[in-house]
């Protein structure tokens, strides 16, 4: 199966622009489901105290922990994970995001 190119950079801030608006990115701890080689992350690394995202696919997580800004270490964090075994307890987000997965 051909893996889907990733979308270009956000170079307009038009996406930041509008998650700036969203309640649900200013927020303690937000996950991100199938974060992907982390692009969107990093931009709501912005909003959120933390961020974790997760991605089954090694390869896009790897270039998502490489290309990590230095500032954002230690408030996002990338996990290896298929969205049935996430290790974490319930309630421990006060977000989710869902973006670019389908």
């Amino acid at each position: 199966m051909e893996q889907p190119t990733a979308p270009r950079r956000d170079l307009e801030g038009v996406e930041r622009h509008h998650l700036e608006g969203l309640p649900a990115v200013r927020v303690k701890r937000l996950l991100e489901v199938g974060c992907g080689a982390g692009r969107l992350t990093r931009t709501l690394a912005d909003f959120a105290r933390t961020v974790f995202g997760f991605d089954p696919d090694f390869e896009r997580l790897s270039q998502a922990i490489h290309d990590r800004p230095r500032s954002q270490t230690g408030r996002t964090h990338f996990l290896l994970s298929m969205a049935e075994h996430l290790p974490f307890a319930d309630r421990s987000f006060d977000s989710v995001i869902f973006s670019w997965s389908l």
